[in-house]
């Protein structure tokens, strides 16, 4: 009987580490298809946002403006016209819609990590709601600072990065009781920031201007339209630094997964980890809103997707949702401009459409898992 169960248990073990191996080998091939899809579909979908819009449809276009870069000849006077709309319109619109879905995408998977829950997102939060309110206050008493001033462009997303810190740090200060971060109160907090920026964007709204009015309202739908490359500018430095800072700690969020004891444990600095991951999301929310205002669910959704695909290593799913959310919010930015044409459809009812009805079956789906439990 013994000697069956020396050489059973050399085998049993050797069949598991086959298994592990085998896991990992497949997990390893799903990141790189992830990294080589994504970014092929990437490409495809920015020549097809280069190609579609108001003006009209022309495929030809990406490759119209990718032989303009390398020609020495001017280009004849029939393709002037449109390539002055890639070049000045279309592009810089689909640079930004990139920007921003990359980075509200890596700001929901870190603001769902560090508070360990999937429902956590900066728009359901009213970290974005915060940002509009410092934006719209901005637009509203600025008077003619957008004319007279030559760093005016960096303005908005540093009024609006001080907003969503802000309400980043009210919504987590009432989120604690007796040192521990409760997830209800959290979304309480953040349905209530919500109803105070809602609040804010009204009354602005009403002491408001025609010209003021107009902005105000592009806030609070999102969108594009705005685009250009003194804003891409303008934004890129903002994106960057809050990106780099939420990539460092990719770590550390993996060891918070298994609960803020544990990582300190390990050797983790988690006040230091966390301030740094909510000066970040809130650096990477206020710029992206004061661009193109209010978007909602992308930081909620993409994550998700991306875990499904590839797990909730942070060092795979954090490039892994910036690739998904680019591509993600560039077809949205899509679906905006052709849905209603020759008018442009708010990309923040787009993203509602996606996201309302994915939230409501994440509730259901953790309600029932609690019943069940």
């Amino acid at each position: 009987m013994s000697h069956a169960s020396t050489h059973s248990e050399p085998n049993l073990n050797k069949q598991s580490s086959i298994g592990l191996f085998e896991k990992l080998d497949e997990q390893q091939q799903r990141v790189r298809a992830l990294y080589w899809f994504g970014s092929l579909f990437t490409l495809i979908i920015g020549a097809i946002a280069i190609s579609v819009g108001s003006y009209g449809v022309d495929f030809s276009l990406p490759m119209k403006l990718l032989s303009n870069v390398f020609q020495t000849e001017a280009p004849a006077q029939s393709e002037t016209g449109i390539l002055f709309i890639g070049q000045e319109l279309r592009l810089p619109r689909v640079v930004m819609t990139m920007i921003v879905g990359a980075v509200l995408s890596m700001c929901g998977a870190a603001m769902q990590g560090l508070f360990r829950n999937p429902m956590a997102d900066p728009s359901l939060l009213g970290i974005s709601g915060g940002a509009a309110v410092a934006a719209a206050a901005v637009i509203v008493f600025g008077g003619g600072i957008f004319t007279t001033w030559v760093g005016a462009a960096y303005v908005l997303p540093s009024a609006a990065f001080a907003g969503s810190l802000l309400s980043m740090l009210m919504i987590v200060r009432m989120g604690y009781r007796k040192g521990y971060l409760s997830i209800v109160t959290l979304l309480l907090a953040g349905i209530a920031m919500n109803a105070l920026a809602s609040t804010g964007l009204g009354y602005l709204s009403f002491i408001a201007d025609d010209s003021s009015l107009r902005l105000i309202t592009y806030w609070t739908m999102g969108s594009f339209g705005g685009a250009s490359w003194q804003v891409v500018m303008a934004l890129l430095p903002f994106c960057l630094l809050s990106t780099i800072l939420i990539y460092r700690q990719r770590e550390a969020l993996n060891l918070l997964l298994m609960g803020e004891s544990e990582a300190r444990y390990l050797g983790i600095n988690v006040k230091r980890v966390k301030n740094t991951l909510l000066l970040a999301v809130a650096l990477g929310v206020g710029a992206s809103v004061s661009a193109t205002g209010m978007i909602a669910f992308v930081g909620l959704v993409v994550p998700h997707l991306v875990r499904k695909l590839v797990g909730p290593d942070y060092r795979t799913l954090l490039p892994g949702s910036a690739l998904i959310g680019a591509i993600l919010l560039t077809a949205s930015d899509i679906v905006s401009r052709l849905i209603v044409a020759p008018a442009e459809l708010p990309i923040g009812i787009v993203t509602s459409a996606i996201g309302a009805p994915f939230f409501l079956f994440l509730l259901l789906k953790r309600g029932s898992v609690q019943d069940a439990a």
